[in-house]
């Protein structure tokens, strides 16, 4: 503003000075003189500040750079999907109350697994014994079993336990739908449940074996619930 300022000084000094000059001309030639002069120092002021105007756009900042005029960019946060299990070995699986994490294991040689040795592998890793709630829970340990190569499982444990009151089965990992349909098939009294992969779709038997039984519960799933909340 202060070359603006000098300027426009300079530009009246010399109007003025013109002015002066010609005083007798306009003495000798009249009104239509003096307005032309008016107008010709109306145009040479408005030049003037036109110009500086022009000179103070694309100013650089104090530091040296550039005035920005677009709008700001901001590095996008990275995405990474939370892990939804504690280790890869196990599956997860997207239930009505949050995600579940599974395992199937299967006995290395021929033979039953009791239920109680089941309960107490699962518990050494910190799992209980799995109960089922969908239908990719029961597809994907159907795979899995017959993908085991140590051996052939037949049937698999499942966490499951009975209301007397009700005289029902029930789900009891703790976090599956508790309701069981259809109801298993009372095999031996007393027993657990038992999913039977070779006799139907999903044949579930209340069953009681040992190491010497004639009925092969040589499987079984372990699970615990995902940190992770349903996405």
């Amino acid at each position: 503003m202060y070359i603006l300022n000098m300027d426009l000084n300079t530009a009246v000094d010399g109007v003025l000075a013109r002015n002066i000059n010609f005083k007798e001309v306009v003495k000798k030639n009249g009104k239509g003189i003096m307005l032309s002069f008016r107008l010709f120092t109306i145009l040479l002021v408005f030049s003037l500040f036109s110009r500086a105007e022009s000179d103070d756009q694309g100013v650089p900042c104090e530091d040296g750079e550039p005035t920005p005029t677009g709008s700001s960019t901001t590095n996008p946060l990275p995405t990474t999907k939370p892990r939804l299990c504690r280790d890869s070995a196990y599956t997860a699986f997207k239930r009505k109350n949050g995600y579940w994490c599974g395992q199937l294991y299967g006995l290395a040689v021929a033979g039953s697994q009791p239920y109680s040795g089941a309960v107490n592998d699962c518990s050494y890793n910190d799992d209980v014994l799995s109960s089922i709630e969908t239908e990719e829970e029961l597809a994907h340990y159907r795979k899995d079993a017959r993908l085991f190569s140590l051996n052939n499982i037949t049937a698999i444990w499942m966490g499951a336990s009975y209301n007397d009151s009700a005289q029902k089965w029930y789900w009891s990992d703790g976090q599956a739908i508790p309701t069981m349909e259809p109801q298993p098939t009372v095999v031996s009294p007393g027993g657990q449940v038992a999913w039977f992969l070779y006799e139907g779709d999903k044949v579930l038997k209340v069953s009681n074996t040992s190491i010497r039984s004639n009925v092969w519960v040589n499987g079984y799933v372990c699970g615990h619930p995902s940190p992770v909340s349903v996405l």
